[in-house]
């Protein structure tokens, strides 16, 4: 799969409101992001997965 933007790595914490997913960065700072699959994830979404993001540029968008 590629991406665009370079990918940042994180710790997910919990998916909540079927498109939202808070993580904590390496640092230790705790952000919240928006998930673009809907569905259950239900294999991958595990409190301590690693995940992999990406921060937009985009001043609409709410959510890195």
């Amino acid at each position: 799969m590629d991406f665009d933007a370079p990918l940042k790595q994180g710790t997910l914490i919990r998916r909540y409101k079927r498109f939202l997913a808070d993580i904590e960065l390496p640092e230790g700072e705790e952000i919240t992001v928006h998930c673009p699959n809907s569905g259950s994830m239900r294999g991958c979404s595990t409190p301590g997965s690693p995940v992999c993001f990406s921060r937009s540029d985009n001043p609409g968008r709410k959510y890195p």
